[in-house]
């Protein structure tokens, strides 16, 4: 009897003959693999492995010369900036306008300041003006007469109008002196005197003083920023009777102590905050008048003055 191979019986035989192959050949593959694996995990005690410093960047210190490895470029408006090189640098420059503001300097004149009160403080009885010589007060204060006038207080105010719009500006340097001088009755108390001499009851805690000051702001003249100042300690120093006038004793010519100069730069950039072309300036002087006798007192300031002022 013969035997014939249908196709079916020839796709089967083929089936089966892969099937072998596959089982045939996978425990050979699969052991290498394995093995390969446990190689690649093995730990290694040590090992050298070379690395070579290739620089990623060409002459990182700028060394002579510069270009044409490092090399500059600009876009817009050119007359704001520059690159520039140097010795070991590279320079990048914002071009801008540089100038110098001095407009408040010298005695102070009626023309360029006007007064005005110190808010709820009373006027000094006495002088409060500008005259030749400048920003003056004097003030009596007799408890006989008005034991409530004892805290009088005067200023004076300029507009100040800059040039430039200050928005487009930075203040890179500032400064600002002041001189003043004044004169009082040895009636005033100060922390030198003996104050039993009168034979009165007596208490002092701040005593007699005048305190000169200057303050910056923009032109609502609400947020003040104090940039110079001076209080009298001694003025008026000797021992007095409470009720008469004494000896005259002077304050020479003395400038006021300044703030350093970053805090006056912060104090002028925040006046233009407002208005960048505006800003105000006040210069001030504040007395006060202790009541330091259980009886009538008398304190007496004849002249307290601001000598000068500049601001630049």
């Amino acid at each position: 009897m013969g035997l014939r191979f249908t196709n079916k019986k020839k796709f089967l035989l083929f089936i089966l003959a892969v099937t072998i192959s596959i089982f045939a050949v996978f425990p050979v593959v699969n052991p290498s693999e394995r093995l390969i694996r446990e190689q690649t995990l093995t730990i290694r005690p040590s090992e050298t492995i070379e690395h070579l410093d290739e620089p990623w960047l060409l002459n990182p210190t700028f060394e002579y010369p510069i270009e044409p490895t490092w090399f500059s470029t600009r876009n817009g408006d050119l007359r704001d900036i520059n690159a520039s090189t140097g010795s070991g640098i590279a320079n990048y420059e914002i071009l801008g306008g540089y100038g110098v503001f001095s407009n408040v300097s010298g005695t102070p004149l009626a023309s360029d300041w006007t007064e005005f009160n110190n808010s709820y403080f009373i006027l000094p009885d006495g002088t409060h003006e500008i005259n030749q010589n400048g920003c003056e007060a004097s003030h009596e204060f007799q408890e006989n007469t008005d034991q409530s006038r004892n805290r009088p207080s005067v200023h004076w105010r300029r507009n100040i109008t800059m040039p430039v719009d200050m928005s487009d500006y930075i203040i890179t340097s500032a400064s600002i002196s002041a001189l003043v001088n004044g004169s009082g009755d040895t009636n005033l108390e100060t922390p030198s005197d003996d104050l039993s001499y009168d034979g009165a009851g007596y208490f002092a805690t701040y005593y007699d003083y005048a305190r000169f000051y200057i303050k910056l702001s923009n032109l609502d003249y609400i947020n003040l920023y104090e940039v110079a100042y001076f209080q009298t300690v001694d003025l008026g120093i000797g021992d007095q009777y409470r009720q008469t006038v004494g000896v005259i004793d002077y304050l020479n010519d003395t400038l006021m102590t300044m703030i350093d100069e970053p805090t006056l730069i912060f104090y002028l950039t925040k006046a233009f905050e407002a208005d960048s072309y505006e800003f105000g300036i006040t210069l001030g002087i504040d007395i006060y008048c202790e009541d330091n006798y259980d009886q009538a007192d008398r304190d007496t300031f004849y002249s307290l003055l601001i000598k000068s002022v500049n601001l630049s």
